[in-house]
This record gives structure tokens, C-alpha cells and sequence, in this order.
């Protein structure tokens, strides 16, 4: 019987495999922005601020009558001496946890200091008696290279002293971008195309009110 011939099977090679494509990359994502955060408003970190910002050459000392005092019977008294001649400004939390501009005031203008030479304040015309309530009022003495300026600071003229209110003194403090509190004020000079000195001196302290001796 006669049988074929043995022929080799053909096969058809398979098509080569097709490489995947290389996952694409995905874009780098963009830090978030975090806005800096503007702690909240507090006249007693901004009387801290001004005095840790102040020129420490320019050196100013203060003198209490007496760190303590009774309500309604007390005077608040002291003297302050600076090393450096220039122009005097004190800034006060009272008790009542309003924020005054104590000196210059309505009734006494004249804030010019000269060098090594006490003043002694509240002068007459504006002595102030310990009214209250009980606490501690924070006080800073400013003796400034220059006049100052408060107008972009939001201070109120009240009789006679002038007064930083918590609502605007809030939006002053949020808005402000400048390294110096806002509440220092600017320096004022002529307009003479010159860079304008900000320096200062200042020393921090504080008064403590207490209720009269009843016995």
C-alpha cells in the first residue's frame, strides 16, 4: 500500500507581542499655598512687639512714684530718661482693656525730649487718678529719632487722650504687612528726598491698680 509522503506541517509564526506603552508620568502637583497665618489681634503683643523692636542703643529708663496704686485715691506717676534726644510717646492697656495714646495729648503737645534728662508725666493739666478696675495697666515709653505720625494707625481723638478702638485697631493689625506694629505710628520728615531715620528706643512697665483699704 502505498502510503504519502510524510510532509512537515507549516506553521505560521505568531506576530511578535507588542510591547505596552510605558505608563505615562503623571504631572507633579503644585504645593498647596498656605497663606501665613496672622494671629489675632492683642495690644498687649503689640506693646511687647514695639518694645522688642526698638534700637537698643538708644536706651530709655523709667521711674515709678509707686508700681501700685489704690483706686480712687492714687495718682499714676513716673519719670522717664533717655539716652538719646527725641520725641516722647507713651501707649497704655489700662484695666479696662481699652488701648490709649497717653502722651501727646490734647492738652499737652509739647513731647520733645532732650538727652539724659528726666520728664516726669502725667504733667499738670492732665493728672491722672486711678480709676479701674482692679488689675494692671501696661504701659510703653517711646522716644523716637523722629516725629511720628499715627493717622494709618486708626487712632480716635477722645478727650484728651487719643484711643486705638478694637474693631478698626483689629482690621489695622490684620491688613498691616510691615515688620514694625502699626501702632508705633510712621516717622515725619521733611521732604528732602532722604530716607526717613524709623529708630527708636523704649522700655516696657507696668502700673498695678488695687481697691482702697476698706479697713
Amino acid at each position: 500500500e502505498a502510503r504519502a509522503p510524510m510532509v512537515p506541517e507549516r506553521t505560521t509564526p505568531a506576530p511578535p507581542a507588542l510591547a505596552e506603552p510605558p505608563a505615562l508620568a503623571e504631572p507633579p502637583t503644585a504645593p498647596a499655598v498656605v497663606p501665613p497665618v496672622v494671629p489675632p489681634y492683642s495690644p498687649l503683643a503689640e506693646i511687647e512687639r514695639i518694645h522688642r523692636e526698638r534700637d537698643p542703643l538708644r536706651s530709655v529708663g523709667i521711674g515709678l512714684a509707686n508700681p501700685q496704686v489704690r483706686i480712687g485715691i492714687d495718682r499714676l506717676s513716673f519719670r522717664v530718661r533717655s539716652s538719646a534726644a527725641g520725641y516722647l510717646y507713651v501707649l497704655m492697656l489700662g484695666t479696662d482693656g481699652h488701648f490709649y495714646k497717653l502722651f501727646p495729648n490734647a492738652i499737652d503737645r509739647d513731647n520733645r525730649v532732650r538727652a539724659d534728662t528726666s520728664i516726669e508725666l502725667p504733667r499738670s493739666g492732665w493728672r491722672m487718678t486711678a480709676a479701674g478696675p482692679p488689675g494692671t495697666n501696661h504701659l510703653i515709653a517711646i522716644v523716637s529719632e523722629r516725629p511720628r505720625e499715627f493717622s494709618a494707625s486708626g487712632l480716635v481723638e477722645v478727650d484728651p487722650f487719643g484711643e486705638f478702638p478694637p474693631e478698626r485697631a483689629s482690621q489695622v493689625a490684620a491688613e498691616h504687612r510691615g515688620t514694625q506694629s502699626p501702632f508705633i505710628g510712621t516717622p515725619s520728615c521733611p521732604d528732602t528726598g532722604r530716607s526717613c531715620p524709623d529708630a527708636y528706643g523704649a522700655a516696657s512697665f507696668t502700673i498695678v491698680e488695687i481697691a482702697p483699704d476698706r479697713r
